[in-house]
């Protein structure tokens, strides 16, 4: 395996070069301004009929959202709560339309109130996801 030096806004990598392009933990750090830009990097390197698979801290609703941090803040972790301060989580109905208006089907499951497997598929794709 080659290894390059790159980030979510410059893939080092020419277009279509990937099948499968999967990221953990790490869009929720990309700001506002920073997440289109990112997802049009990995759209480019995908190839047609290509996947992207992505596992982070997401919202799925703004009353989820908020009942999460209340319960972090009821167990007393004041720590996360200044960590989540800091951080940019993607609306799940966002990253979903963002795919869908470019051909994909999508889908998620959530793991907890907060993090959330996402994968997406081109619609023409006979293949499933499990």
């Amino acid at each position: 395996m080659t290894t390059k030096l790159g980030n979510f806004l410059a893939i080092p990598f020419p277009d279509d070069a990937f099948d499968f392009i999967v990221t953990s933990f790490a869009f929720h750090h990309l700001r506002e301004e920073q997440k289109p830009l990112a997802l049009e990097e990995m759209h480019r390197v995908l190839r047609p009929g290509g996947r992207i698979g992505i596992v982070d801290w997401m919202i799925e609703s703004n009353e989820t959202f908020h009942a999460w941090k209340e319960k972090i803040r009821r167990a007393g972790r004041t720590d996360v709560l200044k960590e989540m301060a800091s951080e940019y989580y993607v609306h799940l109905e966002w990253l979903c339309q963002w795919w869908i208006s470019r051909g994909y089907d999508v889908q998620y499951r959530s793991l907890t109130p907060m993090l959330h497997v996402w994968m997406a598929r081109p619609r023409d794709d006979v293949r499933r996801i499990p």
